[in-house]
């Protein structure tokens, strides 16, 4: 039985469950999708967190999650310097084990089912941009920017299935 590229990355990441599954400590108010657009800025002092549209309630390291899949590091695989969501990859930039440190250091919050949020989170952006790019393969969405899109999703699930293993983060 032959296997595509697809099946592959997606079978290897469904397989990761953690053995005692995150239960949210405390649920509050999430945005689902912060990343460095989302925020007004006054001299790089967050003021404002934009577009609340995809809010819902959950627990919030899910949130911490989301913006670190956006959150590119100098020595991450091309497919997340392809993303171009932030520009974290920059020398000044904190590493995401250092976010998270400071996250733990300001909230006081348990964090030792991270991985499971951030395995979800990337899994999830992977996910949209396959769906992205199957919507410009069928022909519904005409954008050429959405050409290398499906590529751009496998690399992802790989980065992915990385993070789930431990060998990345």
């Amino acid at each position: 039985m032959s296997m595509h590229r697809q099946d592959v990355a997606i079978e290897s990441d469904t397989k990761f469950r953690p053995a005692e599954h995150a239960v949210a400590q405390d649920w509050k108010r999430l945005h689902g999708y912060l990343c460095e657009h989302g925020f007004a800025l006054d001299t790089l002092e967050p003021r404002a967190v934009l577009d609340w549209d995809m809010c819902t309630r959950g627990d919030p390291l899910f949130d911490l999650a989301t913006l670190l899949s956006y959150w590119t590091q100098a020595d991450d695989p091309p497919a997340m310097h392809d993303l171009g969501q932030m520009p974290t990859a920059q020398e000044g930039f904190p590493l995401r084990n250092e976010v998270v440190s400071t996250y733990v250091d300001l909230t006081g919050r348990d964090v030792s089912d991270f991985l499971f949020y951030r395995v979800l989170a990337m899994f999830k952006l992977g996910v949209v941009f396959l769906q992205l790019h199957a919507r410009y393969r069928a022909g519904v969405t005409r954008d050429e920017r959405f050409a290398h899109f499906g590529d751009l999703g496998y690399g992802i699930l790989d980065f992915t299935h990385e993070i789930a293993r431990g060998r990345a983060f």
